[in-house]
C-alpha cells in the first residue's frame, strides 16, 4: 500500500499512527509481520512541460508533419508542417485516433483511394466536432478547405485551439468556439468528429444533419468493444 502525505510537521504523527494500526491487526493475519513504513520524497517534477520531452515531430500521411512549437524542423521537402502547442488540451495529433482522421482528410481532400471514384471537388467547409487542440480544424484549412468551424464543450480548449490557428496562421479560415453543435449554422461537406462513442451515438442525428448532400462523415475515438453501438 502506498500513500502521499505532504512532508510537514504531522508527517511523523501520521507514521505512527499507521504502525499503531498495522501492529494492532497483525493478529487477525496469520503470517503477517509488520514492517516499520518505508518513507521516500517524491521528487518535485513539473509535470506540466516534462512531458514535451517525447513529444517529437511526426510525419502524418503523404503530406503533413506534425511540429510541436518547441521542436525544430529542417524541411527537405513541401510538406504541410501543422505547428502545435496542444497545452491542456487533447490533441497532439499522434494518437492513433488523430492519426487516422489526419490521413482520411488528406485522402480526402486529395482523391485518393478510397475516395478517388467521387466526383465531390476539393471539400470548400469542414465541421470538426470536439476541436481540443484544434489539429483537425488547423490541418483541414490547410489541405485546402476555405472555411472551417471548430466546436468543443471545454473553454480551456477553446483558447487554446485560438492560440495554433494564429501560430498557423489559419485564423482567418478557422472559427473557434463552444457552440452547442444544434447551433452551428449552414451544412458542410465534411464533418469529423473524434470524440468518445457514448457521444457520438448522443449526437448521431445532428452530427449527419449537418453534412452536406455527398459529403463525408469522419467518425473516431471508437473503441474496439464499442463498434456495435456505433
Amino acid at each position: 500500500v502506498k500513500t502521499y502525505f505532504p512532508a510537514d510537521t504531522t508527517l511523523q504523527d501520521k507514521v505512527a499512527a499507521i504502525e499503531v494500526y498495522l501492529t494492532e491487526h497483525a493478529a487477525a493475519y496469520p503470517g503477517f509481520v509488520p514492517q516499520p513504513p518505508a518513507i521516500t520524497t517524491v521528487k518535485e517534477e513539473d509535470w506540466a512541460n516534462n512531458w514535451k520531452e517525447h513529444f517529437k515531430p511526426s510525419r502524418i500521411g503523404n503530406r503533413m508533419v506534425i511540429k510541436p512549437t518547441w521542436e525544430k524542423w529542417d524541411a527537405d521537402d513541401d510538406a504541410i508542417i501543422l505547428e502545435i502547442d496542444p497545452g491542456m488540451a487533447f490533441g497532439t495529433g499522434t494518437h492513433a485516433t488523430s492519426r487516422l482522421c489526419l490521413e482520411t482528410l488528406e485522402r480526402i481532400f486529395f482523391h485518393e483511394a478510397p475516395f478517388n471514384g467521387s466526383d465531390t471537388p476539393v471539400p470548400a467547409d469542414l465541421l470538426d466536432v470536439g476541436t481540443g487542440s484544434g489539429i483537425l480544424a488547423i490541418a483541414a484549412a490547410k489541405l485546402g478547405a476555405t472555411r472551417v468551424f471548430a466546436i468543443d464543450i471545454d473553454p480551456t480548449a477553446v483558447i487554446i485551439a485560438q492560440q495554433n490557428m494564429a501560430l498557423n496562421r489559419v485564423e482567418s479560415i478557422v472559427s473557434v468556439s463552444t457552440s452547442p453543435l444544434g447551433e452551428v449554422a449552414g451544412l458542410f461537406s465534411v464533418v469529423v468528429a473524434n470524440i468518445l462513442a457514448e457521444e457520438l451515438v448522443r449526437m448521431s442525428s445532428e452530427l449527419v444533419g449537418k453534412l452536406r448532400k455527398g459529403g463525408f462523415l469522419v467518425l473516431s475515438g471508437i473503441l474496439t468493444e464499442k463498434e456495435g453501438i456505433v
